[in-house]
């Protein structure tokens, strides 16, 4: 059931094993203490193992889970790229004199948001980061595809969620995007592989597969001080 793991949630366990506090543990991902646990316990049944046991000293790894803590380790990842999501609307939007928008002004207006079924970690973690700010998302439409969201962009009050590529075909079409700055709430690709992988062709496949990104993106735009 490894498969169906993510980067995160090797993340999640490494964090807990590190920090022994649950509390910790969720401030240094970033997410409430409920949604922390909830992920762990959801980790745990998908790979029918109890990773943690929660004692008076703080919360200590099994022996099953050294091992897992092991395995996860091993695992190397190349951030090959990060993007925010964009946060897309009308002309007559308040936000449209903006250059970008957080969270906290997000979550003023009514959205347009996808389904759960579509991403359950991100729509998961974009409600806790809400609920952190102690706020309450309205959520008046739910998406199954991206392509509905333009449609039902139906007043100057409604704010879409959409990924950069979606947001840049609402532009072709006279709708305002704004990127969102959260530090956790980001759109990553990353290429992982086991650190003590011994096979050529799957080192020749990275070294190949970075090479083309390398070729292909775009030069950094160096800021330079205003006097």
């Amino acid at each position: 059931m490894l498969s169906h793991l993510k980067i995160r949630d090797l993340e999640l366990v490494v964090a807990l094993h590190e920090e022994g506090s649950i509390t910790q543990a969720a401030k240094r991902v970033g997410i409430s203490e409920p949604a922390f646990c909830k992920r762990i316990q959801l980790i745990e049944r998908l790979i029918n193992v109890r990773l943690f046991e929660r004692g008076h000293d703080g919360v200590k790894a099994t022996n099953s889970g050294l091992a897992f803590i092991a395995y996860a380790t091993e695992i190397t990842t190349l951030c090959l790229a990060t993007n925010s999501f964009r946060i897309v609307f009308r002309e007559g939007h308040p936000l449209a004199a903006r250059q970008s928008a957080t969270l906290a002004e997000v979550v003023k207006y009514p959205w347009v948001f996808f389904n759960r079924s579509i991403h359950p970690y991100l729509h998961d973690l974009i409600l806790e980061r809400v609920a952190i700010e102690q706020k309450q998302a309205t959520i008046v439409h739910h998406l199954s595809h991206a392509n509905q969201a333009t449609a039902l962009l139906t007043d100057d009050a409604l704010v879409a969620w959409m990924i950069p590529t979606e947001a840049i075909h609402a532009a072709d079409h006279g709708f305002v995007n704004l990127p969102l700055l959260d530090e956790h709430i980001r759109l990553e690709t990353h290429l992982a592989t086991r650190a003590d992988n011994k096979s050529r062709l799957v080192s020749e496949y990275v070294r190949r597969f970075v090479k083309q990104m390398n070729l292909h993106r775009s030069p950094e735009q160096l800021s330079l001080p205003i006097a």
